[in-house]
């Protein structure tokens, strides 16, 4: 798996787990909401669809109450921590002109 499908993958799970920890369903238009980003950006994302800008990445993290860097945590375990922080690099470089 690719690290968007990784990311995508996280998001979806990380927000059912919320869901289960709040004790009630969090639906994707819901986490957008409580992340304060449009809901058809949100489902973007979390559908592996579009690479989130990286203010919408810290505010996904924060409704879903991790850090930004549990988003990536799959794709870290699989990759050395020096390809981790290369990658992660590039995405601040690319999406933060």
């Amino acid at each position: 798996m690719n690290i968007k499908g990784i990311l995508s993958q996280n998001i979806r799970t990380l927000r059912k787990d919320l869901s289960k920890k709040k004790g009630y369903k969090i639906t994707q238009e819901t986490m957008a909401d409580l992340a304060g980003i449009p809901f058809p950006t949100y489902r973007a994302i979390e559908l592996g669809i579009s690479w989130p800008e990286l203010a919408n990445l810290e505010a996904i993290a924060k409704a879903l109450e991790v850090p930004v860097a549990r988003l990536f945590q799959e794709f870290v375990i699989q990759i050395s921590p020096k390809q981790a922080l290369k990658v992660l690099e590039d995405y601040v470089l690319k999406n933060n002109p």
